[in-house]
């Protein structure tokens, strides 16, 4: 599955909010700021999600922008990617882990050493599920919110 397919998808959902999606040339400075950042490399495929929004509010997920996410339903405030990472690197087991993003209960992540994408639990942080790519994880996502809806 490709991002696009899943971006298509999300689009018809009609329960996801995207963001502006970042320019091929603002993807290479916001890239260049993670990694100087002492953050992980973003991933190729995640910094292909980005060409398409540059973060998400999917239900109760929220991934990452590069500009803080406020909602409309509750005025929740969502720190951005870099200053989320920050916080988390903080947390015990969590070097190796890009965080990019958090539901009520999960958090959404790039487990850089095995290179996986995981969900894991907020509290616990146990991993859930895992997936290869990013867009198998993004379309297990908005297929469980979409059936958690019906």
């Amino acid at each position: 599955m490709q991002i696009s397919e899943v971006m298509d998808r999300l689009e018809k959902c009609g329960f996801a909010v995207m963001i502006e999606p970042m320019t091929s040339r603002d993807l290479v400075a916001f890239a260049q700021v993670v990694k100087t950042s002492g953050l992980h490399e973003l991933p190729p495929d995640y910094q292909e999600f980005l060409k398409f929004s540059n973060g998400l509010v999917l239900d109760d997920a929220v991934f990452f922008s590069t500009d803080s996410i406020i909602s409309c339903d509750d005025d929740s405030n969502f720190a951005d990617f870099i200053n989320s990472n920050k916080s988390y690197r903080r947390v015990r087991g969590f070097r190796d882990i890009l965080v990019l993003g958090v539901g009520d209960h999960d958090v959404f992540a790039f487990d850089v050493k095995r290179r996986l994408y995981v969900i894991l639990d907020r509290e616990t942080h146990e991993e859930i599920d895992r997936f290869g790519k990013f867009a198998n994880f993004l379309a297990s996502l908005i297929d469980e919110r979409r059936d958690s809806m019906a």
